[in-house]
């Protein structure tokens, strides 16, 4: 029986959620657990070679279905057609299930490679890189990948297309003054953030869908050659888009470096009170006894009757990490000044490090541990990727595709439902509350936020069959998506100081 992956990994999402007891959600030796196993599963989410062979019974080849040695031999003899260079022995292990290929640029062009071979129109491609590769078949952001997007719409060979990318590559850019400007971008006179594309009113995030449109209008080999030497230059600057979204996102979450000697200045305080032996205790914290609008008022407004707490509200301007931990402290059964002074304690919240261990438990990624699906670990978010990704200068040669769209992901999970948390309305008793609080009525505004920004940076949508969109999608359904979220990721991902 043929398994529709993705279906099944949104039912299971369901699945976990389903049960109407409260406190299910903090039982994580169920539904934590049970995503865990899920997520580790060998047979949870599609294989290469389960794909290889679902797109060969689709395209119904003339070859034996029930033989991945015959599927491999006539998938070598079609690569062999276009002069590809991928060994027959890598063929052979893919149908074998013994590896995948890796997502980075020279895995993608082996893909390309293969929907080349095997002759598929556009909209097979875009199904194959999706659900087989688990990556975008087309950002149309470099020179290769809007000529592949021409040729696979208008069955244009490989060799023509390899052709086009050669003859664009070595080219001078040509400008004459005869010439009708057809410049992509200009640059304002006001300096201001945002460029314009020439001839039109989008902004530099719509840069993506422009270069398709245009593509799209072309009707022959010269007009795309002539557009993309005339344009060469711009191709360059392929990933503002993504590369500004993430650091708006950022600029939520870490401290200001202007702010830096405020959260100092806390920390000297809560060094103050330890020496004092002045910590608080349960009573000095919002109980029963304040009513519901005091509450409110102290936390929500600032207005503090009790000058010994700390208030998320007193830190606003420090971005959601700070006030997230200052909330969790009025929440937390341990004293508020040990609460807050062991996660300020040796750490710089205005450094992406410390955010993504924050975040993540760790900043160096999720090692190489094959418990851990590959296209999840894989490029998964770490310091070094996000230095890469915030370079003017790596990012300018960057394909890591990948690498971008999971650090926008991430993030963007982060400050979605830290707001959400931070928003919180209590009533009369803020541990009991919260504690009763289900905030997985907003998954499907994260999902939706969420997908709109992939979109207008030229990603592909959150994707239950891939199991890094997937454990994003679970978490966005649990009654506390962040800490359901870091609890997973705290299993899953190998502890910092053993990475050392």
């Amino acid at each position: 029986m043929k398994i529709n992956y993705t279906e099944r990994n949104e039912n299971t999402i369901k699945e976990l959620f389903s049960s109407t007891d409260d406190n299910l959600d903090f039982d994580f030796d169920s539904i934590d657990d049970r995503a865990l196993l899920y997520l580790k599963a060998s047979d949870s989410f599609k294989h290469f070679d389960e794909g290889l062979i679902q797109l060969f019974e689709l395209k119904k080849y003339n070859v034996n279905l029930n033989s991945r040695n015959e599927m491999a031999d006539f998938l070598i003899s079609k690569l062999d057609g276009i002069n590809s260079d991928i060994e027959n022995k890598t063929v052979y292990s893919w149908f074998l299930g013994e590896h995948r290929p890796k997502i980075e640029a020279g895995g993608r062009r082996k893909m390309y490679e293969i929907c080349f071979a095997l002759e598929l129109a556009l909209k097979d491609t875009i199904w194959f890189f999706k659900h087989v590769y688990c990556d975008r078949a087309f950002n149309y952001h470099t020179i290769d990948k809007a000529v592949f997007y021409y040729a696979f719409s208008n069955g244009l060979s490989y060799e023509k297309s390899l052709k086009i990318i050669d003859t664009v590559t070595k080219s001078d850019t040509i400008h004459t003054k005869d010439s009708k400007e057809c410049s992509i971008f200009k640059e304002n006179n006001s300096r201001d953030k945002n460029r314009t594309l020439s001839n039109s009113n989008l902004s530099v995030s719509h840069y993506t869908f422009f270069i398709k449109k245009e593509l799209d209008k072309m009707k022959s080999t010269d007009e795309l050659t002539d557009f993309l030497i005339e344009n060469k230059d711009n191709f360059k600057a392929w990933n503002q888009s993504a590369v500004k979204t993430i650091r708006e996102i950022l600029s939520e979450i870490t401290v200001p470096a202007d702010k830096k000697s405020k959260i100092d200045m806390l920390k000297r305080r809560l060094n103050k009170r330890s020496q004092d032996n002045n910590t608080l205790d349960t009573t000095n914290r919002i109980s029963s006894n304040n009513s519901a609008t005091d509450k409110n008022s102290l936390l929500n407004t600032g207005k503090i009757k009790n000058q010994s707490i700390i208030y998320p509200s007193d830190y606003d301007d420090c971005g959601l990490i700070i006030q997230e931990i200052i909330f969790d402290s009025l929440i937390n059964s341990d004293p508020q000044t040990e609460f807050i002074k062991d996660l300020l304690q040796n750490r710089n919240y205005t450094k992406n490090a410390s955010v993504l261990r924050y975040i993540l438990t760790t900043s160096k990624g999720a090692g190489k541990s094959d418990k851990i699906p590959y296209i999840l670990r894989n490029s998964f978010p770490s310091k070094k990727t996000m230095s890469d990704i915030l370079s003017d200068e790596k990012i300018a040669v960057s394909k890591s595709y990948d690498s971008i769209r999971k650090m926008i992901i991430l993030l963007e999970f982060y400050r979605f439902f830290a707001s959400v948390k931070l928003s919180f309305n209590y009533d009369d008793n803020l541990q009991n509350s919260y504690i009763n609080a289900d905030f997985s009525q907003y998954a499907q505004s994260f999902i939706d936020e969420t997908n709109y920004i992939l979109y207008d940076c030229g990603y592909e949508d959150l994707y239950a069959g891939n199991p890094y969109d997937w454990i994003f999608l679970c978490s966005a359904h649990a009654k506390k998506p962040l800490e359901f979220f870091k609890f997973c990721f705290s299993e899953l991902l190998p502890d910092e100081k053993a990475q050392k």
